[in-house]
């Protein structure tokens, strides 16, 4: 593979997007392919290099998740002993189904009712005690185990337990282990704009087909261990998912072990079947795993999505083949489509064909319900965060209001005379029905997030 024909791939696929600028980075068996197109900031002339850093974001979970097999291999941990033997606060104070284990953190399963990041007050100033305070205020909404639902507490929760189990600061545990025997340097957002030869900005879409910067503060240092303020560059990101890849590494062993890579390639809770509600539909895991989700054909992966960049690395263990790829502009669908056309460029066909979630030109109103009936999923739904979201039937269709609010989006779902899915007004999110385990209800998932009918 030479960089001059991948640089090719991306320049189409960039112009074809209308993005500011993509980059890539693919291992295959044991040799280093990148290349970048387009610009790191909206109207300047500084183009994405191999330098450039773009913004962690969920990426910090698969370092929090790789450190926290390490530590408890090193330190003989079962993975499956209750989160509260380590977090004693974290006990619950009245009865529930099962406890929170290591494991049920890992494979997002916890089942506890979480937090919204959208909320300027938890995004800037949430911290351990009010955390603590709010898991106490509110009832798990499924059993620990039970159902997959991404909650981004859960990884400050798992480096909470990896700082009083190690007795350090669980990012410098990561820096020990990790960052600095890859000769790895993680920048951070403010320092990254004063130096034009690494940023990249957050772009958001502008009239005329034009994009213009986006830049808000980084979140509260509580978030450091799942949404940290902290940027890498994209070989950087690769030098981690070879190491995951290539077993055959002379160095792999020394930072993933047996018991590492077996568990990674276990999935935990499947999220289910799904429908995308717009040809821009995020492809979504079939399941989350102990630190990388779970794509189908057998490719492992983590993305990483900022307010205005786009970030993700797939793994393909049985090619020996990892890519990274990232989009300065929040476009989930662009770094997707990068996936599959780097995925035939590098002549690994089981990323190529980790395609989108079906959109509902090609599903009917029975792979968005499920085993229900329409009217037997009429009702109100609560997420994770608090937000509600109400289902009718309503003129012979489904109506759906996706939020708290009254300017909250509407969703309009029809079934066409061929069984399609018809979508008015559609939205780039994935919706599916799934029986609750417990109480045997409908409940609703919308993308990687579960809500419990209320």
């Amino acid at each position: 593979m030479q960089s001059s024909m991948l640089e090719e791939v991306l320049d189409r696929i960039r112009i074809d997007e209308n993005v500011p600028g993509v980059s890539a980075a693919i291992y295959r068996e044991g040799r280093v392919t990148s290349a970048q197109s387009g610009i790191a900031v909206a109207s300047t002339a500084n183009a994405l290099t191999d330098e450039s850093r773009f913004e962690m974001s969920c990426l910090m979970k698969l370092l929090v998740s790789l450190a926290v097999l390490k530590a408890t291999e090193e330190l003989k941990v079962d993975l499956d002993a209750p989160v509260s033997s380590f977090i004693p606060e974290l006990k619950y104070a009245v009865a529930v189904e099962g406890e929170i284990t290591l494991s049920d953190l890992l494979l997002h399963q916890s089942g506890y009712r979480g937090v919204d990041i959208s909320d300027a007050a938890v995004r800037w100033h949430m911290s351990w005690p009010k955390f603590v305070e709010h898991f106490h205020n509110h009832r798990p909404s499924f059993p620990a185990g039970s159902v997959a639902n991404y909650e981004h507490t859960e990884h400050v929760v798992l480096g909470e337990f990896l700082s009083r189990l190690v007795g350090m600061p669980a990012l410098d545990f990561i820096r020990q282990k990790f960052l600095d025997p890859l000769a790895i340097s993680l920048g951070t957002v403010s320092s990254d704009a004063r130096d034009s030869r690494v940023f990249v900005g957050q772009h958001v879409p502008a009239p005329g087909n034009s994009y213009t910067l986006r830049g808000l503060p980084p979140p509260a240092p509580f978030w450091a261990t799942s949404l940290p303020n902290a940027t890498i560059r994209l070989a950087d990101v690769l030098k981690i998912g070879s190491l995951i890849a290539d077993e055959q590494s002379d160095s792999g062993d020394e930072f993933i072990s047996r018991r590492t890579r077996d568990k990674l390639m276990c999935a935990g809770v499947p999220l289910g079947p799904m429908v995308g509600l717009d040809p821009r539909s995020e492809r979504l895991p079939v399941a989350f795993g102990f630190g990388c989700s779970h794509f189908g054909n057998g490719v492992l992966g983590q993305n990483g999505s900022a307010s205005g960049q786009a970030m993700g690395l797939r793994i393909f263990p049985g090619d020996r083949c990892a890519v990274a790829v990232a989009v300065n502009a929040w476009l989930p669908s662009v770094r997707d489509r990068l996936f599959c056309e780097l995925g035939r460029f590098a002549g690994c066909e089981a990323l190529a064909n980790t395609g989108p979630t079906p959109h509902p030109e090609a599903c009917s109103m029975r792979d968005l319900l499920g085993q229900f009936p329409t009217d037997a999923i009429c009702g109100s739904y609560l997420g994770s965060y608090g937000t509600r979201i109400s289902v009718a039937a309503e003129n012979g269709g489904i109506q759906m209001s996706l939020g708290n609010s009254k300017h909250a989006p509407r969703l309009e779902l029809f079934e066409e005379s061929d069984g399609r899915i018809s979508s008015v007004r559609p939205v780039p999110i994935s919706l599916g029905f799934f029986r609750d385990p417990v109480s045997s209800n409908p409940a609703l998932r919308v993308g990687v997030h579960a809500y419990k009918r209320a």
